[in-house]
């Protein structure tokens, strides 16, 4: 019997049902894998959120590498259909690869606003000076930090950067 277990349930716990449920031996082979969750508060999801509002949020059925995992907020998604997903006849149509890098791109763009935010209000509560100024604040020599990653809002709604990233993933394809 192959059980695959959700967060909800401790895995423990649903031995515990099988042994009462059955007459015979039952042996746990490996319990190594365990599921994992991403609390629906975290930055990561409220940015892939903020991207495709209308997805829904549901646990997934099949094994990822999130059970590896323990502790970081992750999401699973990707291109395509998930009913098409892991079945005999799996295949991925070009526009949802590209509709994807488009999602990936806009997901990273979304996600650093939001630490960007975070930060910012972070730095104002302990009076970080220059913390208010969109470039960050000046250093003893009077030259003002700019910040390693600047997402501006053009990237997210259909920049340049998106369209190369979506066209290297249609190219690739093809290939």
């Amino acid at each position: 019997l192959d059980v695959r277990t959700t967060p909800v349930l401790a895995p423990a716990e649903v031995v515990q049902r099988i042994r009462r449920a059955v007459s015979g031996e039952v042996r746990v082979l490996s319990d190594r894998l365990v599921p994992r969750e991403t609390p629906a508060g975290e930055a990561v999801v409220e940015a892939a959120r903020r991207v495709r509002p209308e997805a829904r949020l549901y646990g997934s059925a099949t094994l990822s590498d999130m059970v590896f995992m323990a502790g970081i907020p992750a999401l699973k998604c990707g291109p395509g259909s998930s009913e098409r997903s892991h079945t005999a006849d799996e295949f991925v149509w070009e526009s949802e690869v590209i509709a994807g890098a488009r999602f990936y791109s806009r997901l990273v763009g979304s996600f650093a606003e939001l630490q960007a935010a975070e930060l910012q209000v972070a730095e104002l509560q302990a009076g970080v000076p220059g913390a208010a100024t969109s470039e960050g604040g000046a250093d003893a020599g009077g030259e003002v930090a700019r910040p390693a990653l600047r997402v501006d809002s053009a990237n997210r709604a259909g920049a340049p950067d998106e369209a190369a990233a979506a066209g290297a993933a249609a190219a690739a394809i093809r290939r």
